[in-house]
């Protein structure tokens, strides 16, 4: 996330609305009271916008055009006055609930540059060198079969799904272990290139699919294990809580999901590592052996995918994803035919089922599988807020908006309008530098990249380098931070509208890789 300006007016703003929310009294008041209250704490930039610190703990400007209120990152360190707006006209969707301000704020950075830490390489190695030794016969493929081939077990593609599923941008150093450590299951090469490889986000269906076949199969073969009973011991420390729905577990907490210190190798907290419940014993334990059932498969799938996400929560790149998939699966874990009737009738009823148990302090997160469209305008807001060391944050942000696939006028509506305005300037000189493409044929977006160590500045022609948008990032963690947020809109655009991401990435977004390629070693203590 963005650094804080150390006079920043907005700051001010957030704590007193913070405060505000966190009144006992706040949740309930009626909306029209919590909008009144709300509208008193309304800010006008010496430019006439007028903003608002709202739902989900992010910033909302109004729209004069239209009247509306669009989630946008504010212009930090900008004076800022009082400017209370009426508040009939605050929708309700802007209002805080209280618990989506206590959601945890992860990270925007990509994985090339930063690299995923040992130890946590190192726990997935171990869990994935287990879940390889299951037989496909027991645990079949039906997802991911574009990645993997057709004789690796379901097991490796749960740990798989469930690392790509909870990155928040997963494009990944081409070099990175914690993707190298999965080569001798894959179908074909991933794609991306020698420096990169610009991976996909599944569906959480895919997931679902893994435990939802199974759960099947079991009632086709065998009606009575669709309700037997738990096969395995929970491990101590995961036993059902009091504390209400979602909130199992020592790791998810509603006061801030705590990453604090990285497992220990081996650790598991739903026993599929060698060091869980007598050596083997639990979900994905032990070399291969006996049989297993369709039912007990399913169930070690769920356990498996919950292990994944454990380990991954102490990246901030993972972590709030993490903490959502933890949060549908634990109660999965301690009820095992919790989801059974919902599998016999379909995927999808799995789907909303899991969704359903996400509490609301982790629902942004979720936001890609529940509603598209407002995921998309968050990860805008992202990609703005990381450009904050640029002179013009929103034209520098359009200007990577320029790469979207089959973007062109579709994209005005899910954009604030100052980013609107820059863009359409950008799209409306399409002719003057549509012809200065890469080698492969992606126009040259319409910044100045002058990274230390990269650029093509001299090939730079676009009308956005005549204004002087520089896209310079001070450092790596920076760098990261643009290129996770620029390639997580893509991602996001994609998923709303249904265009294909290249594989080769977006030009944008290649042209900060070469800043990182030069740094992308992390030295851990």
């Amino acid at each position: 996330m963005a650094a804080v300006h150390p006079l920043d007016p907005f700051s001010a703003v957030e704590a007193d609305v913070r405060a505000l929310v966190a009144n006992p009294r706040w949740a309930g008041l009626p909306d029209h009271l919590r909008a009144e209250a709300l509208a008193t704490t309304t800010v006008v930039t010496p430019d006439g916008g007028r903003w608002l610190f709202g739902a989900h703990a992010r910033w909302y400007l109004h729209d004069p055009a239209d009247g509306r209120w669009h989630l946008a990152a504010p212009p930090r360190g900008l004076p800022v006055r009082a400017g209370r707006h009426g508040s009939p006209v605050l929708n309700p969707g802007l209002l805080p609930t209280g618990a989506d301000f206590i959601g945890p704020d992860g990270s925007t950075q990509a994985f090339i540059g930063p690299d995923v830490h040992p130890g946590l390489t190192e726990e997935i190695r171990v869990l994935l060198r287990r879940a390889g030794r299951k037989s496909e016969l027991d645990y079949p493929l039906t997802s991911f079969r574009d990645v993997f081939a057709a004789d690796v077990p379901s097991t490796v593609a749960a740990v798989w799904g469930t690392i790509m599923w909870c990155a928040y941008a997963p494009a990944f150093d081409g070099n990175e272990r914690l993707l190298t450590i999965f080569g001798e299951y894959l179908r074909r090469p991933l794609p991306g290139d020698e420096w990169v490889r610009w991976l996909t986000r599944p569906s959480l269906e895919a997931l679902v699919t893994l435990y939802a076949e199974r759960v099947r199969a079991a009632g086709r073969s065998d009606p009575a294990q669709v309700s037997a009973p738990y096969p395995w011991h929970t491990h101590p420390s995961e036993q059902p809580s009091t504390t209400g729905p979602g909130h199992t577990g020592p790791s998810h907490s509603t006061s801030g999901h705590s990453t604090s210190g990285h497992h220990s190798t081996g650790h598991s907290a739903y026993g599929t590592t060698e060091h869980s419940h007598g050596g083997g014993s639990g979900p994905s334990g032990g070399a291969r052996s006996g049989k297993d059932t369709p039912g007990k498969a399913g169930l070690r799938l769920v356990a498996l995918m919950a292990d994944t996400a454990q380990i991954l929560a102490d990246d901030p790149r993972f972590a709030p994803r993490a903490h959502a998939l933890l949060a549908m699966l634990k109660p999965l874990l301690h009820q095992p035919a919790l989801d059974h009737a919902a599998a016999l009738r379909g995927d999808d009823t799995v789907r909303r089922a899991w969704l359903a148990r996400v509490p609301a302090d982790l629902a942004r997160w979720i936001l890609p599988d529940t509603d598209p469209g407002t995921a998309f305008r968050h990860t805008v807001y992202d990609l703005v807020e990381s450009l904050a060391f640029t002179s013009d944050a929103p034209r520098a942000a359009a200007s990577f908006l320029t790469d979207l696939p089959g973007a062109g006028d579709r994209l005005h509506d899910w954009l604030d309008h100052r980013v609107r305005h820059a863009y359409a300037e950008l799209t409306a000189h399409v002719a003057e530098y549509g012809e200065h493409t890469e080698p492969d044929g992606f126009a040259v977006p319409a910044f100045l990249w002058t990274g230390a160590t990269g650029g093509w500045p001299e090939r730079a022609t676009s009308p956005a380098t005549a204004r002087g948008v520089v896209v310079a990032p001070p450092d790596r963690g920076s760098a990261a931070a643009v290129l996770g947020a620029a390639y997580a809109t893509g991602l996001t655009w994609c998923r709303l509208t249904g265009a294909r991401m290249p594989e080769e990435g977006l030009a944008g977004a290649r042209a900060i890789v070469r800043r990182l390629v030069h740094e992308r070693d992390d030295i851990h203590p």
